[in-house]
Formats: C-alpha cells, structure tokens, sequence
C-alpha cells in the first residue's frame, strides 16, 4: 500500500467528518 495514499485518505475522512 502507498503510505502517501492512506494518509491522504485519513485526511479526507476527517475532512467529510467535520462537514457532517
């Protein structure tokens, strides 16, 4: 797996948790 990627992804759930 891309570290980069799950990172990223870590970021955006915590973006979309915020915005709900």
């Amino acid at each position: 797996t891309n570290i980069a990627l799950v990172e990223n992804n870590a970021r955006l759930a915590a973006r979309i948790a915020k915005a709900l």
